[in-house]
Parts: structure tokens; sequence; C-alpha cells
């Protein structure tokens, strides 16, 4: 079975590095980073007409899929 390491914490606490760091000693993982997220869709944010959802539709499929590779068997 696979893990799943969720990282959580304030702004500035060192989540990014740590999760980078984690990547460097080993590449079993894959980082999800919802900063870059939010920099692709920065635009987005800032126009009217902007569904406040969409972000968080966007970070669930990118997660669901990543776990759903990972139940493959070749994952």
């Amino acid at each position: 079975m696979k893990e799943i390491i969720i990282v959580t914490g304030n702004m500035g606490s060192g989540k990014s590095s740590f999760c980078k760091a984690l990547l460097k000693k080993t590449s079993n993982y894959t980082y999800i980073c919802l900063d870059d997220f939010r920099k692709r869709k920065f635009e987005d944010v800032l126009t009217e007409s902007h569904n406040p959802l969409e972000f968080e539709k966007e970070v669930a499929i990118a997660t669901q899929n990543e776990i759903a590779k990972q139940k493959r068997p070749n994952g």
C-alpha cells in the first residue's frame, strides 16, 4: 500500500522546503503544491468572473489523479 503524506502549516512555515527536501531523498512521492496552482490561476482570481470553487476543484482532481496512479499495479 502506498503512503500519502499531507503537510499543513501556516504561510512561511517551511512546508514547501520540507517537501522539496523529502523529494531529494526519495523519488517515491509526488509533490502537489497548492502554490503552483495559485500561480497558474492568479489572473483568474483577479477577474470578477472567477468561480472561487474552480481552484479547489482543480487541486482535488490533481490529488485524485495522483492517488489513482498509485493504486494501479504499475503505479
